[in-house]
């Protein structure tokens, strides 16, 4: 079976029903939705899990994102990804030029979302057509600054040792540039963080995916 269609309709009907007759998706719809919705997977899991995917559902003329995990051991998961969507909107909302995208809903259960989905091409997407990449970094950059300028920073201890457990673990997944192009470099890395192991850091409110395949280009 196609990927975009490895999905369990009835559970992700029931959702859809249950988001059509919230407030939020009155609101969504004034209109009312006539007919099924139509679905299609977004999420790329290499493994089949109809209980855990993210999918595209177009209904009453509208588009929407329905992330779904029916994990028990995950339980919790989709709503703190809803509430940190809901807090990142009043931390852009001085920013029209910037934003996040809107959570519509949250289940009672916890288990589902809705979000709106935008039919726009992501950073990546316009770079790997040609488009000048300093414009779309640089308004990236000034996402970042203002998700991290928003309030006081806790504080918090600097410890290294996370960024070269990611860096052996991108290498093991190769094909890699020739050793002797990353070694050295990884090696000055370490000697400079060395001095700032357990230093006292800021922590502020952070995304925790951000590259160019997440950022939207609108």
């Amino acid at each position: 079976m196609l990927r975009f269609l490895d999905f369990d309709r009835d559970l992700a009907e029931a959702c859809a029903t249950e988001f059509l007759a919230s407030d939020a998706g009155r609101a969504a719809l004034p209109g009312g939705a006539t007919g099924r919705p139509d679905f299609l997977r977004l999420d790329g899991a290499k493994a089949p899990d109809l209980d855990r995917s993210v999918l595209r559902m177009e209904i009453g003329g509208g588009s929407f994102v329905l992330k779904l995990n029916q994990v028990p051991k995950q339980a919790g998961r989709i709503a703190e990804e809803y509430r940190a969507l809901r807090q990142a909107a009043r931390v852009f909302a001085p920013h029209p030029d910037l934003g996040v995208i809107e959570a519509l809903y949250l289940s009672p259960s916890e288990t589902f979302m809705v979000t709106r989905f935008h039919d726009v091409p992501t950073v990546l997407e316009q770079m790997e057509v040609g488009a000048d990449p300093l414009p779309l970094c640089r308004q990236a950059g000034r996402w970042l600054a203002a998700l991290h300028g928003q309030s006081p920073a806790e504080e918090a201890r600097f410890w290294p040792k996370w960024i070269f457990a990611r860096l052996e673990k991108a290498r093991a997944k190769g094909p890699q540039a020739p050793a002797a192009r990353y070694r050295p470099l990884i090696a000055a890395l370490r000697q400079q963080v060395e001095g700032l192991r357990g230093c006292p850091a800021p922590r502020p409110m952070c995304h925790g995916d951000f590259h160019p395949g997440n950022l939207l280009d609108a």
